[in-house]
């Protein structure tokens, strides 16, 4: 499901990996897209509040959960108004509680306590209507939603266009090294390469690292906080 891609990208970061299988009799009663957003806001910020006291100093619990939740509704909502993504009630309820299962196995190292495969009732909740090559961008007023979200099965939102990820070897184009399968990077020269070496230098292609640039040199993942 694509709304957690960020967070096996970046695990808490304020863009899915499973847990668990689909039960067949879906047995979890059904929720609103509102509840759904309220769990998974709710979820983050009490894993980065957990996690990450010292980056969060100052900001309250419950101010994150709303800001988080009116971001993530209102994407979605958006996305239902405008014909770009469906909402199944009827697999939310166990989504919701793969969400909980989900953070209540991530460890503040990123790492998680039991392995998840795949997901599943949350890929049957929220599913992507935008077909290859067509807009993932609504534009209301002065406001902009991009997002995943919106592109039909696997295809990914680069560039505000919906479109299958490049192998590797493959030419791609993206201003900011999008557009690749995972373990690979849209280079200069239009690309798609292998992440620059943890240790390597970055200064020419900053977005060239699997985790992080810092100081022109690509550095490992150090957690959640991050």
């Amino acid at each position: 499901m694509k709304f957690f891609d960020f967070l096996i990208a970046s695990c808490i970061t304020f863009t899915l990996i499973g847990c668990g299988t689909k039960d067949d009799d879906n047995t979890a009663d059904p929720i609103e897209l509102e509840a759904l957003a309220e769990i998974f806001s709710a979820e983050v910020c009490e894993k980065a509040f957990e996690c990450c006291p010292d980056d969060v100093e100052g900001f309250s619990i419950e101010r994150c959960k709303t800001e988080l939740y009116l971001d993530y509704f209102e994407e979605w909502n958006q996305g239902l108004e405008n014909n770009m993504m469906s909402y199944n009630a009827a697999f939310s309820g166990q989504c919701a509680s793969e969400i909980q299962t989900l953070f209540a196995s991530l460890n503040c190292d990123g790492s998680f306590e039991n392995p998840f495969e795949e997901w599943s009732a949350c890929e049957e909740t929220i599913q992507g209507l935008v077909v290859e090559n067509r807009s993932c961008e609504i534009e209301i007023d002065d406001d902009y939603y991009i997002s995943d979200d919106y592109c039909e099965g696997d295809l990914s939102c680069i560039d505000s266009v919906c479109v299958k990820l490049v192998e590797a070897g493959g030419a791609c184009d993206s201003d900011y090294g999008e557009g690749c399968v995972e373990d690979y990077y849209c280079n200069y020269n239009g690309n798609c390469v292998s992440y620059i070496e943890i240790g390597e230098s970055c200064a020419d292609e900053w977005y060239g690292c699997e985790f992080y640039c810092e100081n022109d040199v690509c550095v490992a993942d150090e957690g959640i906080c991050q």
